[in-house]
This record gives C-alpha cells, structure tokens and sequence, in this order.
C-alpha cells in the first residue's frame, strides 16, 4: 500500500463495496471465477485461493500464488490497472514495492493499493526482502504481493486500463 497523503484514523474497512451480482464476472467451470471473456486481456484474483489468473483472448494465460491483506483487507470488485512504476515506494510502511501496479485508492486511509512483487527495504545498509514464505496467504498491508519474478510477468502483461477482478 502506498501512501498518497496524510495518515488518517479510519473505522471498519467494510465500507468497501463489492460488484452486485448482476455485475460480477460470470462464473464458469474453468479454473479461475470468469468465463475468460470478461476482456480481451484482464487479471483475476481469487483472495480465498490466494491465486492471481492472467486472462488473454479468451485463454487463462498464466497463474500465479499470491499474498493479500491482512492488515487491511484487498479489497473486492472490479478495478482497472491506474498507473505503473517499475519501483514504488510506501511511505506507510517506508519499503520499495517493484513492479508497481495501482489499482484502488483508499480514500479513508489516503493510499493506494496495488499488485507489486515482494517488498524490501534497507537495513544496516543492506537491502532485506521480505520472507517469500508468505506467499499463499494473507500477510500485506491490502495489497497484492507476487514472488521475485512473477511481478514483473505480471507488470510486462498488464497495461494501464486493464479490468482486474477480485473476489473472496
């Protein structure tokens, strides 16, 4: 999660809305929650699985384990990819974010939530990356980590204005 103004005491995260059923991506047999035809190109997470699915033409294109929140829940519904940086910094938790893929603001908490690979910072003057041993559960501030690599999979298939559907 990334900071985009002053820290703010907020409530209950629940006011965060999920799609309606008549606009949530269709549910089908096929692994992941859509029919594949949400977009031509477009990311799903599925947060109960704690697995990213890449969907290009129709096809699931790729997968990937993830992380979401645990501190802040990630958030459910559909979002579009909003900017990209190859490096990212969060001043709430003052760590480098690579990969870098905004796709919510919040504005109770004044950050941005986004898909990124495992954060790092440095300590003692050397670079500490965060334990990938984390990965398949919930464990961020509400964003969505990847592993070394796979973020920059992701980041290389995704563009600006890109649906990411995210659901429990």
């Amino acid at each position: 999660m990334a900071q985009t103004g002053p820290s703010q005491s907020f409530g209950s995260l629940n006011a965060i809305t999920t799609p309606s059923p008549t606009q949530s991506p269709q549910v089908s047999e096929k692994i992941g929650n859509t029919s594949g035809l949400a977009a031509p190109k477009y990311i799903e997470v599925d947060i109960s699985e704690q697995r990213m699915y890449l969907f290009l033409d129709g096809k699931m294109h790729k997968t990937y384990t993830i992380s979401s929140g645990l501190e802040y829940p990630t958030p459910r519904g559909i979002f579009f990819i909003k900017n990209k940086y190859p490096n990212a910094y969060s001043g709430i938790y003052h760590v480098w974010m690579p990969y870098w893929m905004e796709f919510y603001y919040h504005p109770l908490l004044g950050a941005t939530f986004g898909i990124h690979e495992l954060p790092y910072w440095f300590e003692g003057g050397r670079k500490v990356r965060r334990p990938r041993e984390k990965l398949g559960s919930p464990s961020t501030g509400g964003c969505i980590s990847l592993d070394f690599g796979k973020a920059k999979e992701v980041y290389n298939f995704s563009e600006v204005g890109m649906p990411v559907y995210i659901y429990e």
